[in-house]
């Protein structure tokens, strides 16, 4: 159903939809938005053909959350090692000239950053290495 505008009196008034579009809304059943993160619980199977029953939902939901929370423990895990790779980075190639030069042909020929998230600390070493914009946040020249 369609919304239609248009100007009365110097304001943009909503038309009128006729009594038959409000039936028809009223009739036709609507599918729940989010029913994994908000089940739909209102009301009956009659009033909403696609909403499942209680504890189907209920399992739904559950799996969801521990899918989750699963992916966000792996997620935590994976930083904490990219935070300790990236200091043993930096205090590998200290700041010698050579050392330098090293790490930027290092970096650029094997393309290791790629999506890497950019902390502080690496991103300062980057910067001295010249392969960073100051305002850069992720890699994408790796």
């Amino acid at each position: 159903m369609a919304r239609r505008m248009r100007r009365r009196k110097g304001r943009w008034m909503m038309r009128r939809s006729s009594l038959g579009a409000i039936l028809r809304a009223l009739i036709t059943p609507v599918q729940p938005k989010h029913q994994l993160l908000r089940p739909y619980t209102k009301g009956t199977a009659l009033s909403n053909p696609f909403a499942p029953t209680k504890d189907i939902e209920c399992g739904i939901v559950t799996e969801a959350l521990k899918k989750t929370k699963a992916e966000n423990k792996a997620l935590k895990a994976k930083n904490e090692k990219l935070k300790t790779d990236n200091e043993g980075l930096i205090e590998y190639y200290n700041t010698s000239e050579e050392k330098m030069k090293a790490l930027r042909l290092d970096l650029m020929r094997r393309k290791p950053l790629r999506g890497m998230p950019l902390t502080t600390p690496l991103a300062l070493l980057l910067r001295q290495l010249s392969l960073l914009s100051k305002r850069a946040t992720h890699f994408t020249w790796l």
